[in-house]
């Protein structure tokens, strides 16, 4: 069913918006940062018109679309394990690499901040989600925040005792050394000041037991029904009990399944633009058949009072054609290939017949 006129409209002023590159700093050393994060920075751009700060502070704006923000945390080095084939993770080395650049390069992230090793410990996560981001995100109207995680992950206790946790780059065991680990339940309690000041937060996080992070979401799952309506919600790379698998010198099968699906694949119903919940479907499917059916994501809204809106990607790995058939999917290096046909249908409002469509191919990374 097309959508209104009115609507049709709106998706296509936002992505217009935020396939504008923005006019970027080169350096982040230069960009306006405390000088306590600037070595986190990867990518800082501001392409606000000179007034649009200004407006901003007062919670005023121009625009349909307000600043991109990111936080990718990993541990790739563990070298305190016991056991030396755990002490390289390198699916989330790879991981991270690959989000960075896909960030800024494809989705036009404004900020990209990076906490990699030892870098990822509570403090700066405190720093991140609770001082900076809040911060930023309250004088930028419509903003949206993406938080992507990936590393060792383990549990302990069973049933509705059981605690995930996130190993950092210190610990000694891998699966009971909860002195060098991030409560699960404490990063929850840590978003929560991003979640308020965000229109729309995903967080991403693979890393084993991860389904542990989802046992006490914020707020009642409801279908988004809005794009510019705030929301906040997470996917996970697999259940409570269930590890999380990757290829030994590639990326972890959740995060190739991300991208794959941002590349075109998990948009369902072929209008170019990924929410929310069409990303999680495409992952709920394609990770278990890759995986054979060991690992399988989860997802819950994390808002205190319940979403109406979910965030949404504007998947940019395309060619736009007429009247030309999509070739079949390309394969995944981890298990077997998509399964969607990668051919989309748009329809452009306000045409010169009204009625024209545009073939578009979309071709997963």
């Amino acid at each position: 069913m097309k959508r209104s006129l009115a609507a049709e409209f709106t998706w296509w002023v936002i992505a217009f918006e935020l396939l504008l590159p923005a006019v970027a700093c080169p350096q982040c050393p230069s960009a306006p940062l405390p000088s306590s994060i600037k070595d986190f920075c990867f990518y800082y751009a501001d392409g606000r018109a000179w007034y649009e700060p200004l407006l901003n502070r007062i919670q005023l704006t121009t625009k349909d679309v307000g600043r991109s923000v990111a936080l990718i945390a990993g541990v790739t080095r563990y070298p305190e394990l016991p056991n030396s084939a755990d002490r390289y993770l390198q699916s989330a080395e790879v991981d991270i690499d690959t989000l960075e650049k896909y960030l800024r390069d494809e989705e036009f992230f404004d900020e990209i901040f990076v906490l990699r090793d030892s870098n990822v410990t509570y403090e700066n996560l405190h720093y991140f989600l609770e001082t900076y981001f809040p911060s930023q995100l309250q004088h930028s109207p419509h903003s949206r925040f993406l938080f992507a995680y990936s590393g060792h992950g383990f549990s302990e206790g069973s049933g509705d005792t059981a605690r995930g946790f996130l190993l950092l780059s210190a610990a000694t065991s891998k699966d009971e050394d909860t002195k060098d680990a991030i409560s699960m339940s404490v990063l929850r309690d840590m978003l929560g000041p991003v979640i308020d000041s965000a229109t729309q937060v995903l967080v991403l996080i693979n890393a084993c037991d991860s389904g542990l992070f989802l046992k006490k979401p914020f707020g009642r799952a409801m279908p988004p029904f809005d794009p510019a309506v705030k929301g906040a919600h997470a996917i996970v790379a697999s259940e409570s009990g269930q590890k999380s698998w990757g290829n030994p010198k590639g990326p972890s099968v959740f995060f190739e399944k991300v991208l794959a699906g941002l590349g075109g694949s998990a948009d369902a119903n072929r209008d170019c633009v990924v929410t929310y919940y069409e990303l999680y479907d495409y992952l709920y499917d394609q990770v278990r058949i890759a995986t054979y059916g060991a690992q399988t994501p989860q997802e819950g809204d994390i808002s205190r009072d319940g979403s109406n809106g979910g965030f949404y990607f504007l998947h940019r790995d395309f060619s736009v054609k007429r009247n030309v058939p999509a070739g079949p999917p390309t394969g995944d290096h981890f298990g077997p290939p998509a399964r969607e046909t990668l051919t989309l249908s748009v329809w452009i409002p306000g045409h010169d017949d009204g009625d024209s469509k545009m073939i578009v191919m979309a071709v997963p990374k």
